[in-house]
Parts: C-alpha cells; structure tokens; sequence
C-alpha cells in the first residue's frame, strides 16, 4: 500500500521545522513530496550512492551549517540543498559497470527550476534555486593559487545566473547559500579528502568574502560629487578639490551626510586659502570641517 502525505514540497520547504516534520516522514513519504523526489528515490544504488538519502542528508547539513554560522534557513538554501542532484536520474550512464552523471547539475537546475514554479515558489526563487543547483559542482574547479579575477567570476557567474546582482532573494546573497550547499555537499567517508576539500572551501570562502568586501567598498560614493563642490563653492578644478574628494573618498568621508560632506570640503578649501583667494566674491564661511 503506498503511503502518502497530506503535505506537499513546499509546505515543508517554506516550515520553519523542516527537519522535524521530514524526520516524521518514512522515505516513501518524502518520495510522495514530488514526482522528481519519486523518481529519484526509484533510481536505487547500482554502482553508486543512493542518491534520494544523500539529497536529504546534504539538507540536514547545509540547515545545520547556516545555523552555526548565523545565516538565515531561507527556502531558497533549503530547496536548492534538496535538489542539487535531482538532475542524477536523467544523468545517469554506465561506463565499464559505474555510473556516471555527467552535467547533472545542469539537467538539475532545469528540473528543478520547473518544479519550484509548479510547486508554487516565486520565479525569483526558482532563478536563484536554479542557479544555486547548476554551480553546486563548481568549487571542486578550485586551487589555492586561484588569482582574485577567477574567485571574483565564481561570485559574478552565480549571481548573474541567479538575477540577484542587484538584490538579494530574500537577504541572504546568492553566493553565501551557495557555499553553504558546496560544505553541506561534502558527504565523503574519506577523512583525508573530506579534509583536503574542506581546506580549498575554506580558502575559497576567505577569499571571496575579502574580494566582495573590496569590491562594496569601492562600489561606494561620496554624499557630493566634484561638480557639487564647484557648483556650490566657486572653485575650479585643481590640486584643492582634488584634496577635498580624495578626503570624501575615505572611510570616514564615505559615511558623511550631504550637510557634513558639503562642511567638510568647506573647512579644507579654508585651510588651503581656497575660499579667501575669492572672499572679494562673495564666500562666506559655513563653518564645520573633518573633524
């Protein structure tokens, strides 16, 4: 007799107690979640993992890796970290008695794309969902020696695919679910490899969080511009307000307001006689400065 659930994927995706409520199911009722899970669940273990228990093993990681390091369990890591290898049984070929899976995460990421949607998921979750499944095999690509520009195009690639340059999905940036899935993933018996990966993850993550931090920073602009400053003091272009925005260009000049940006330009142009050379003009003295 089949067993069934009265709950469908995304009513236990979208819980708050995902684990707790799939740990009350037996595995044909999580099969029962979803045509693909069914299919994958049938795909048995002939010269590999058994991949439907792997699937659900890699969620209970990744929920327990974003909750030891304070990211948020959104439904967009808990869905991708399910079907990250839902793509396996279109995939899979036998070579010499073993299977293979070649661009299964590819055949993934279009799989579990439509099924999001079906499911009731937004499109922007499933994009990102999508993305996050089709480079879930992407950091086994990566060495130590890897140059800034190659880290960097990990970040782009993933986050381009996933449509959220600009905005996350849900607060969590793409490329930090991403690293949760590349950890939760690393289900080898093997210590030594399981340690030798963790290592290049580790390494991976440092770097690219150090390259997403420079590149916010330099991303940031002054609260007044050049132009701002001629417009509003008289002065030309020259070694004077070249001073003033190398000033509003740091730390300390970035995080000024519009009125606190415009005092402190004041207060340099003073120091260098800037405003005096035309006090015949006109200028007056706002006071305020760098401080």
């Amino acid at each position: 007799m089949k067993e069934e659930t009265t709950m469908n994927l995304k009513q236990v995706i979208d819980a708050p107690n995902t684990l707790e409520l799939l740990a009350g199911m037996t595995d044909t009722q999580k099969a029962a979640l979803a045509p693909e899970l069914a299919t994958l669940y049938k795909l048995g273990t002939k010269g590999h993992k058994d991949n439907f228990k792997h699937s659900f093993q890699v969620l209970t990681n990744g929920v327990r890796i974003a909750e030891e390091n304070s990211i948020p369990v959104t439904p967009v890591l808990k869905a991708a970290l399910l079907l990250h290898d839902i793509g396996k049984p279109a995939t899979r070929a036998y070579h010499d008695g073993k299977a293979t899976f070649w661009n299964h995460e590819y055949a993934g990421a279009r799989i579990g794309y439509t099924m999001m949607l079906r499911e009731g998921f937004t499109k922007r979750q499933a994009l990102e969902a999508r993305a996050l499944i089709a480079y879930h095999m992407r950091a086994y690509g990566y060495s130590s020696d890897r140059t800034d520009s190659a880290v960097r195009r990990i970040i782009t690639d993933v986050t381009q695919a996933a449509g959220t340059t600009k905005e996350t999905v849900d607060g969590v940036p793409t490329f930090t679910k991403l690293m949760v899935l590349f950890k939760a993933d690393l289900t080898t018996k093997n210590k030594r490899l399981k340690e030798r990966i963790l290592t290049s993850l580790t390494q991976l993550e440092a770097e690219a969080n150090r390259i997403m931090a420079q590149d916010a920073r330099a991303a940031l602009r002054p609260a007044i511009t050049g132009h701002d400053v001629m417009a509003r003091f008289g002065v030309a272009p020259g070694r004077v307000l070249g001073e003033v925005m190398r000033y509003l260009n740091t730390d300390k000049g970035i995080g000024l307001t519009k009125d606190e940006a415009y005092a402190a330009a004041e207060s340099i142009l003073t120091e260098n006689g800037a405003l005096a050379a035309r006090s015949g003009d006109g200028a007056t003295s706002r006071g305020g400065g760098r401080g």
